[in-house]
């Protein structure tokens, strides 16, 4: 990782608009959370370099800290969530079951069930 962006995509980073979903990895904003769409675009960013973990698991993690960093940070959770992207081992700390059951409900169960 270099400043918390995923080494093979800071090139991808700061050609922003280049992204299909329109996120920008180096400024994660409100709404990139909110959307299912880019969030797990982001999620694929993180793990296709190896950041998170590919299992469903790990994408359910990464969601339910997206959910926690909604819950707690008003003004940029964005920035929050980007924040503890850096430190991902410590995440278990970081979202509550409530956090974890909205995240459940959020994704789509893979394989299209």
């Amino acid at each position: 990782m270099v400043d918390g962006v995923p080494k093979r995509n800071v090139e991808a980073a700061e050609m922003d608009s280049d992204h299909p979903e329109g996120i920008r990895i180096r400024h994660i904003e409100r709404e990139d959370l909110l959307d299912d769409r880019k969030l797990l675009s982001l999620y694929d960013l993180y793990a296709e370099d190896g950041v998170v973990g590919k299992a469903e698991a790990d994408r359910l993690e990464f969601v339910a800290c997206a959910e926690a960093s909604l819950r707690k940070a008003k003004d940029n959770p964005g920035g929050l969530f980007a924040e503890r992207l850096k430190n991902w081992s410590e995440r278990r700390r970081w979202y509550s079951h409530r956090d974890e059951e909205r995240a459940r409900r959020r994704l789509p169960l893979k394989g299209g069930e």
